[in-house]
């Protein structure tokens, strides 16, 4: 276990067996969304990919705008290259992921290949190794993220690293995955039919560095016709790295067993909750909250219903409780509504219940000009008026004319019925001035009083 690490149950001295990655056609034990597989390293470079490539510190060269994104993730390396056949294969031999969760140092998809491409990072020695052998390295990723912050993303990228290797051993893994092994690996020889075992190629790499030699003498020298029958067979590797229980929690398990302790409270403190709770200014519960949309037990603090007010001191109506009036209220409601009136204070006829309502009122309503005198536009005014007497100095008879000017007479309109067309008795014609008198005229008025 490295550093760091969490403590795990033992299963005692009992071996674990988990599946060999080079058998493993399709892995189903990490996260969903694996990329292709992307040569990123080779042994060597034709001059048209000159301008994709550049050295490495080390052997062979190493791609140059590789796709990788800067986040959190897991990540896969194989060697590849051709056999003697020309046909193309891929073994994958590595994981590893990119984020810590306890150390400080927090590193992208991206870093990581960055540091693998240019110098080899831990994996130096093997990875030279490889390619001074003729064979190339190639890249895959897989993103991971979480609704939460930065540290659950973390802990859930460092949960999928663990069920891979739970599950699944690889030939260049140490943590989790027990020692390395190198000696179950055989490469296809491209220059001659045969197989090279890593092992023994990463062994005669080091000598080379003692003493530089021809790398294809090396591999010949080394070169195998087949692969061992124990190896073909063997899928599984047996090792004493316990498995771990639990995967894809939401914080480690050293947090959780203590908040395990702190639920059991935490739950009795909840059933408890009064009208404490949540309120608003008013003093009224605030129904956003769960707690005050259930609970029965739960009442109103204030013992006086809450009254809303407007700035000129009356109930504001928007608020439900102001709605609730009273029957008093509710019959000056319904005379408001039947009795519209205008300005004045007359009834506004313009409304149906105005026109039959039967309403009286102690005085008329009397309508007048800016002289003083009755308004005979209005119908009120003409069936109440009553016409002056006037005097004349001549005497006058219904059947003669009136006399010269200056004579005296003396005539009593009133004697006349006045009707609703502004006429006397039965004479239909008369026109009246202002003052009541016959207005002459008229040729009607001026035949009938001369």
């Amino acid at each position: 276990m490295e550093k760091g690490e969490e403590s795990v149950e033992t299963t005692g001295d009992s071996l674990i067996t988990r599946k060999k990655r080079e058998h493993v056609k399709k892995l189903t034990d990490g996260p969903p969304g694996w990329s292709a597989a992307k040569t990123v390293m080779k042994s060597s470079i034709s001059k048209e990919e000159e301008e994709s490539y550049v050295k490495r510190k080390g052997e062979g060269y190493k791609l140059k705008n590789a796709k990788v994104p800067s986040t959190v993730g897991l990540y896969e390396f194989y060697i590849s290259g051709k056999d003697s056949k020309g046909e193309n294969f891929k073994i994958p031999v590595y994981l590893g992921k990119a984020g810590e969760v306890d150390g400080e140092v927090k590193a992208t998809l991206k870093s990581r290949f960055n540091t693998y491409a240019r110098s080899g990072s831990h994996k130096e020695d093997i990875f030279n190794a490889i390619l001074w052998g003729g064979y190339n390295i190639d890249h895959r990723y897989v993103t991971v993220s979480t609704r939460g912050d930065e540290k659950d993303t973390l802990i859930r990228n460092k949960e999928w690293e663990t069920k891979v290797l739970d599950n699944v051993d690889y030939a260049l893994n140490i943590s989790e995955n027990g020692k390395t092994r190198y000696n179950d690996i055989y490469l296809p020889y491209k220059d001659k039919e045969g197989y090279i075992n890593l092992d023994k190629l990463y062994k005669s790499y080091l000598e080379h560095l003692k003493e530089p030699s021809t790398h294809s003498k090396d591999l010949v020298k080394i070169l195998e016709k087949e692969i061992p029958e124990k190896v073909t067979k063997e899928v599984t590797v047996t090792s004493s790295i316990p498995k771990k229980k639990t995967y894809f929690s939401k914080k480690p398990a050293s947090t959780r067993t203590k908040e395990k302790k702190l639920k059991e409270p935490v739950k009795k403190d909840v059933k408890e909750k009064t009208a404490d709770s949540h309120l608003k200014k008013d003093g009224t519960l605030d129904k956003r909250f769960k707690e005050n949309k259930t609970s029965k037990s739960v009442t109103k603090i204030t013992s006086e219903p809450t009254v809303h007010l407007k700035a000129d001191g009356t109930a504001d109506k928007r608020f439900k409780e102001n709605k609730e009036t009273s029957i008093f209220d509710s019959i000056v409601k319904i005379v408001e509504d039947i009795v519209h009136t205008k300005s004045d204070g007359t009834l506004d006829m313009r409304y149906k219940e105005n026109k039959s309502a039967s309403i009286t009122y102690d005085e008329p309503v009397v309508h007048t000009k800016s002289d003083g005198t009755l308004d005979m536009r209005y119908t009120e005014n003409k069936t109440s008026y009553t016409p002056p007497t006037t005097s004349y100095e001549s005497d006058y008879s219904s059947s003669s004319s009136y006399g010269s000017v200056g004579s005296s007479y003396t005539d009593n309109y009133s004697d006349y019925a006045w009707d609703r067309t502004g006429s006397y008795g039965g004479w239909d014609d008369v026109v009246l001035c202002l003052d009541g008198s016959p207005d002459m005229r008229y040729s009607s008025n001026q035949d009938l009083f001369g």
